[in-house]
């Protein structure tokens, strides 16, 4: 397992409580670890269909979610984030040793967002 991002280059601040509301929807088996709408701090756990688990938070800049677990499971929810933040801001999927960034839009792929990390 290793440790993924999906962040923008843009003055994005991803709002603690719709994104907890939404991954509720999305998820509702979905265990929030940790919730403060207040300083816009959230931590949640996914059990994936993988059978694996994918931890995720806002990191504290807001700019960026930070996701523990397999590529494909990270890459799979990145591709949901990306439809919850409009277009306008752009996203970029990369790893913790930034070795690719995948630039991340609506027509993004699996593979295109896991082959890079794979090889």
């Amino acid at each position: 397992m290793a440790t993924y991002f999906v962040a923008s280059r843009e003055q994005l601040q991803i709002d603690a409580r719709m994104l907890a509301e939404e991954l509720i929807r999305r998820w509702p088996d979905v265990e929030i670890d940790e919730r403060d709408d207040q300083a816009n701090q959230l931590r949640w756990e996914l059990h994936m269909p993988s059978g694996y688990v994918l931890s995720g938070d806002i990191n504290p800049t807001g700019r960026a979610i930070d996701l523990d677990g397999d590529v494909y499971d990270a890459a799979e929810f990145a591709q949901w984030v990306r439809t919850q933040i409009p277009e306008n801001y752009p996203l970029s999927f990369f790893d913790e040793s930034y070795t690719e960034e995948v630039p991340l839009t609506s027509s993004t792929t699996t593979q295109e967002l896991t082959e890079p990390f794979l090889a």
